[in-house]
């Protein structure tokens, strides 16, 4: 047991050493790492086929092991071919241009084979299309279908050999076991597998001298570079040459050479490469009957000639020049800055086109704000231009009924002028006849109201002076006897007419203040209508100069009222239904309080005697459970011990054997004359060995029988102690629920039960409704308002079956998500 734990202790810490050497990542060091690696397979090899590390404490150890070794070694074979890019691309450098060699390839390959599986202890075979493309031999279900199950990389090819009624194929991963279907097609495919094994193996040449070939695409691995490798990677040459000497060995010994396979998580000897020539639709479609035999895969150790062939592979890279590697490791340096710069520049073109797309955002933003203030500015223009309208028709008007209260006043005063000219000259008929034809003056006035006042005022003097010249004749043709007479008259006119027009005048005079004085109360009004107006276009203009300031657009502004005014209504329709809860509430408090009180029909011991069933019922459901796990543990035994019979079983089926084997070499050679007394002794011994083994096992036999016997009675007596704890059990609560109906005086307890679920229910239910109205009142009293129904939330809370301790949070949570959904599809 020691011996093993310190085996496995060593070798955890070469994996350790060989975890470190990978990370320095210098060649020097991952060829130490891979030479450690070659030194452990034997070691696993021998751990896995030790008796001791197969049990249960030990099999963790050596599945990590396994597990570690598959890593370190996928990671040597990453840095190895890491190694191969750059010595390529230093090969690439150093080499000059020469004439390009063409060389003859060979004619593409199909048609149908039997391709042998991998898996499983019985191998079977399936018909399949094998098709080549280019590198590449593909193989399908059938012709015609576009879907392969994997391929095999033709330049890989080890070599092809006949068995049977057809013929292997190695490459450095797979031997590949294929039968043609008619004989005439044996030599048509071993023919021509052989001929592009000549082509690749040409062309390989052809590139380790320093030519190339522009002819073929082909990714032949081993470029012609400089320290004896030809540019190939060194776990890639040490793999083929491995695997080209064991394939030439199993012609002679038949022998299957074991593999690494990532997949089933196997080591072989072979350091190579992973098993990159076929799928896993493959494996999955040729043999899907026994996965788990991959698992138990023996590791081979390799002869003292594969050996010598892999260490001679594994040559260090010291054996370069070092200014080959100095320009190595510039290669590798300037790889990496170029690495480096095409990340900074994905990168910047990243930030370029994420400042582009927030630019185009910004000015999409702008130009709707102006589109928005444009708009807004039409509008009030508009207004304003409707205002002024109005305004003008308003001063249009009070213009008209000043000019006609002007025009009635003036008609006023000429009629109170007219009387008293009436009263004065009724002694005379010249100032009579005078008068009238100055009364003929406001009539005539009257008739044009249109006119200015200035033409009203001005025309009455004039008809009075043609008027008098008029009179003034008709005095002159009277007699001489009357000239005094008229003289006398035509004074007392003349001095008549002089009052008139004083009186005129003062009128008009009067007039005039009075408009000018109306003109410029009408200015004065205009003048501020006009200060007030342009008052309000600053506001509005420094209103919009905040608009744009600020951050928010108007859509947001929108949105925010659009959801505030859902907010109210909903808000408006959860009070009508409160309302017609607290109503509905408040009915059953009637109904409840008119009730008259119910009361025990027994004393109160019964309700002790209640209690106590039902602490006995708690406890004997516990007592159930603890023998239910005490079941299961007694079945974890009995197949722990089933498990250590079959181990012990094994145990003496391979002791068995053993002797067996021995009794019969012992028989053949008791016939000969040379046979001794010490061969008899040996007999003699393992005779009584034999007996004594085969004691021993019937004791353990007998013991383990006496085991499963007395583990199967338990659990017999236990199942039939379960069972009548159960039915203890059924039986008390059956009689808790007679008992408690006989207390509350109910013929049926269901329905009492039912009434009290229904009442548990309606009361949870106005919990939640009044814990998530509150949580959206406080929300929105600090300006968070969620368009939100609390009856779909709390159909979602019965059927996610949360817990009512857990309801507050559940519906702040709930409420900030539904909330967050419903902007981010607005915005979107």
């Amino acid at each position: 047991m020691t011996s093993v734990k310190s085996q496995f202790a060593d070798v955890q810490s070469l994996l350790d050493q060989v975890h470190s050497l990978v990370d320095s990542g210098t060649p020097s060091e991952i060829s130490k790492a891979a030479t450690i690696l070659k030194s452990i397979l034997p070691v696993y090899k021998d751990l896995s086929q030790n008796e001791e590390s197969k049990r249960p404490e030990n099999l963790e150890i050596l599945k990590d092991i396994k597990i570690r070794l598959a890593e370190e070694t996928s990671r040597v074979m990453a840095k190895k071919e890491e190694a191969k890019k750059y010595q390529d691309l230093s090969s690439s450098n150093q080499l000059k241009t020469s004439k390009v060699i063409e060389l003859p390839k060979p004619p593409l390959l199909q048609g149908y084979l039997k391709k042998q599986g991998e898996k499983g202890l019985v191998k079977g075979y399936k018909k399949r299309w094998f098709q080549q493309k280019d590198t590449k031999l593909y193989y399908y279900e059938k012709e015609g279908d576009t879907n392969s199950y994997g391929f095999i990389n033709l330049p890989d090819m080890l070599g092809v050999k006949t068995v049977d009624q057809g013929f292997e194929l190695a490459t450095p991963t797979r031997i590949y076991i294929l039968q043609v279907l008619k004989p005439s097609d044996l030599n048509y495919w071993t023919e021509g597998l052989k001929e592009y094994k000549r082509y690749y193996s040409s062309l390989s040449n052809n590139q380790k001298f320093g030519l190339t070939s522009n002819s073929t695409d082909i990714p032949i691995g081993n470029g012609g570079g400089a320290g004896g490798g030809g540019g190939r990677p060194l776990a890639q040459t040490m793999s083929s040459d491995y695997l080209a000497t064991h394939y030439n060995q199993q012609q002679k010994t038949q022998e299957p050479i074991k593999e690494f396979n990532p997949r089933r998580g196997t080591m072989s000897v072979v350091e190579g490469q992973f098993n990159n020539n076929m799928t896993d639709r493959d494996d999955l479609d040729d043999d899907d009957d026994d996965d788990n035999n991959s698992r138990a895969t023996a590791i081979k150790k390799p002869t003292n000639q594969q050996q010598s062939s892999m260490s001679s592979s594994y040559t260090p890279t010291s054996s370069i020049d070092e200014g080959l590697k100095k320009r190595e490791e510039e290669l590798r340096k300037r790889f990496l800055d170029q690495k480096l710069q095409e990340e900074q520049a994905e990168k910047q073109r990243q930030q370029e086109e994420d400042k582009k797309k927030q630019e185009q955002e910004q000015q999409l933003q702008l130009q709707r704000q102006k589109d928005e203030q444009a708009r807004l500015q039409k509008e009030q223009k508009d207004r304003e231009q409707e205002d002024f309208k109005k305004q003008e028709d308003e001063r249009e008007k009070q213009r008209m009924l000043v000019i006609q209260q002007q025009e009635e006043e003036i008609k006023k005063r000429l009629s109170m002028q007219v009387e008293t000219q009436s009263v004065v000259g009724s002694s005379s008929p010249v100032l009579s006849s005078s008068v009238n034809t100055t009364t003929t003056f406001p009539s005539n006035v009257t008739t044009s109201p249109s006119r200015p006042q200035s033409m009203l005022l001005s025309s009455p003097p004039l008809t009075s002076t043609t008027t008098v010249p008029e009179s003034n004749n008709t005095t002159s043709t009277s007699t001489s006897t009357s000239t005094s007479t008229t003289t006398t008259n035509n004074s007392n006119n003349s001095n008549s007419l002089i009052d008139l027009d004083m009186i005129r005048n003062k009128i008009e005079e009067d007039l005039k203040k009075k408009f000018l004085q109306q003109q410029d109360e009408i200015l004065e009004i205009e003048r501020q209508r006009r200060n007030d107006l342009e008052n309000e276009i600053k506001r509005v203009k420094e209103m919009l100069s905040k608009s744009q300031s600020e951050s928010k657009p108007s859509e947001s502004f929108q949105i925010d009222l659009q959801m505030g005014n859902e907010e109210i209504e909903r808000l408006k329709k959860e009070l009508s239904y409160t309302k017609q809860q607290l109503s509905t509430v408040e009915k059953q408090n009637q109904e409840l309080s008119q009730k008259k009180q119910e009361k025990f029909h027994g004393e109160y011991k019964w309700v002790e005697e209640i209690t106590n069933r039902d602490k006995t019922i708690i406890t004997l459901r516990a007592n159930v459970r603890d023998l239910d796990e005490s079941s299961k543990l007694n079945e974890n035994a009995v197949q722990s011990i089933k498990r250590e019979n079959e181990m012990l079983r094994e145990e003496t089926e391979k002791k068995d054997r053993y002797l067996t084997e021995l009794m019969d070499k012992n028989k053949d050679t008791s016939g000969k004359n040379n046979s001794s007394r010490r061969g008899s002794m040996d007999v003699n011994k393992l005779k009584d060995a034999l007996s004594a083994h085969q004691s021993q096992n019937s004791f353990l036999m007998a013991e383990i029988q006496r085991l499963e016997n007395d583990s199967q009675l338990r659990l017999e007596i236990k199942s039939q102690q379960i069972e009548d704890l159960q039915r203890q059990l059924e039986e008390c609560i059956n009689q808790f629920h007679t008992f408690r109906s006989f207390l509350l005086g109910n013929s049926n307890p269901k329905d009492y039960f039912d009434k009290v679920d229904k009442e548990n229910l309606d009361l949870k239910k106005e919990y939640f409704q009044s814990l998530a109205v509150s949580i959206k009142l406080h929300r929105a009293r600090e300006g968070d308002n969620a368009n939100i129904d609390i009856r779909s939330l709390y159909e979602e809370a019965t059927k996610e079956n949360i817990y009512y301790k857990n309801w507050p949070e559940w519906i702040t949570r709930t409420i900030e998500q539904k909330k967050n959904n419903f902007l981010f599809c607005l915005f979107k």
